[in-house]
């Protein structure tokens, strides 16, 4: 029988993955930080497992499909400058899985109406949504830009604050991987053939 390897450190592990590629700095696709200030949110149930299309080469970091259920639809979130933002931080459980809550901060609502009040309120109800997101950072031919947030577990709301002076007086609210799960990976990529595809289907909100 084979003997375990051991490694350098002196003790073995079971791991799911291994690296196998360099890690090196591009010079000619420099980072660039922020996040274009549009969203498209897509109820958790108008999009099933089946309407997912993920790359056979990386089907742990890339979406090349989404196909919502027969007459759905995204829905469009903007905002200003760079208020809207997005984070991803691992979490390290010595007892478990590590994960990566996903989290999207900054989301404001700029219409005082009863209609955006109400929109509101749902997400205080329980709302669950994916996330997908433009990045100001977009790789060469802009491969890169979009990212696909909640892919397991979807977002809920985790924050939401209504001040008369701060924020203009707006409702601000955060969406956050639901308290006591993670995510097994960093948001998805999404790309529809190339860029200019991915962004008309974007811009049409997924709409089927």
């Amino acid at each position: 029988m084979a003997e375990d390897i051991i490694p350098i450190g002196g003790s073995t592990s079971s791991v799911c993955a291994k690296i196998s590629k360099n890690i090196v700095r591009n010079c000619d696709d420099k980072p660039v930080a922020g996040m274009e200030q549009r969203l498209v949110l897509i109820n958790c149930d108008d999009l099933p497992a089946s309407g997912i299309t993920f790359s056979a080469d990386y089907p742990n970091s890339l979406i090349e499909a989404i196909n919502l259920n027969n007459g759905k639809t995204g829905y469009e979130v903007t905002g200003i400058k760079q208020i809207m933002k997005f984070s991803n931080a691992l979490e390290v459980n010595d007892e478990g899985e590590n994960g990566i809550p996903h989290n999207i901060t900054g989301i404001r609502f700029y219409d005082p109406s009863e209609a955006a009040r109400d929109e509101i309120n749902k997400f205080i109800g329980g709302a669950r949504v994916y996330a997908i997101l433009e990045t100001k950072w977009k790789g060469i031919e802009n491969k890169y830009a979009f990212k696909f947030f909640g892919i397991k577990f979807g977002l809920e709301i985790s924050e939401l604050t209504e001040a008369s002076s701060e924020n203009d007086g707006t409702v601000v609210m955060s969406l956050k991987t639901p308290n006591g799960f993670k995510e097994p990976y960093l948001p998805h990529i999404y790309r529809d053939t190339d860029y200019t595809t991915s962004l008309t289907t974007f811009n049409n909100k997924f709409a089927s």
